[in-house]
């Protein structure tokens, strides 16, 4: 794989948004990540992206990505969940979803909490949060979830809850969705989505899977059950 810079890199990030797309690819594509982490974190806080869709370019680059769970990495995620905070509706989108990996449940749950009235007057973050189910389901904070997400969504994240629900507690929600949720993606660092990984949460969660098909999803998707963050998600 070509190597970039670390000048290079922040100069492509800073000023080609043309190409800012592919270099974000390059990166969670290589061995080492975590060596220009830093890099995002500096250009997520000093003002150069003035536009949305590099905010979010950035953060789903994060999701897909494989870093090691060191001190380096924790500091600046933290770093960058901390400048992600703000009152732009896309940087809270961007940083509910670098959370849903890397945050904690009672981090997440914090975030979606003090952000309430943000996120509840808005339908695309509405079912954004709705799509954080997976980390609550059978966790102690479940029901503080369910009762913020009733309290500030209400109709607009039923569908969502209600499709979790479905894999997580049913059969019919796991065989619905079997053929999607078994076919890899080869490009993802991962060879899954992070979308696609929070679905798997569910079906993990499901006791009503028969043990052969469990053991098969996890089979299927044994890459991303490795990744070191993802390690602390799965029961």
């Amino acid at each position: 794989m070509a190597k970039i810079s670390d000048e290079h890199f922040f100069s492509i990030l800073a000023n080609w948004a043309s190409l800012r797309p592919t270099l974000l690819q390059w990166w969670q594509e290589n061995a080492s990540p975590a060596l220009k982490l830093n890099l995002l974190t500096q250009i997520l806080q000093d003002g150069h992206l003035v536009d949305d869709a590099s905010i979010v370019e950035i953060a789903n680059a994060l999701v897909a990505a494989r870093l090691p769970d060191s001190f380096w990495v924790r500091g600046h995620i933290k770093e960058i969940l901390s400048g992600l905070s703000s009152s732009s509706i896309w940087s809270l989108y961007a940083q509910i979803w670098v959370a849903s990996k890397y945050a904690s449940n009672d981090e997440l749950m914090s975030i979606i909490e003090t952000k309430t009235s943000m996120w509840g007057s808005n339908e695309h973050l509405t079912r954004l949060v709705a799509g954080m189910a997976p980390r609550f389901i059978q966790s102690s904070l479940q029901q503080k979830f369910e009762a913020t997400l009733r309290r500030a969504a209400g109709f607009a994240a039923s569908s969502v809850t209600q499709f979790h629900h479905e894999l997580s507690n049913t059969v019919e929600g796991y065989t619905a969705i079997r053929k999607f949720i078994e076919a890899p993606n080869t490009s993802l660092p991962n060879r899954i989505s992070h979308a696609k990984f929070l679905m798997l949460l569910s079906l993990l969660r499901n006791t009503g899977i028969a043990p052969v098909a469990a053991a098969k999803l996890k089979t299927i998707h044994a890459v991303a059950l490795t990744d070191p963050f993802y390690v602390h998600l799965v029961p």
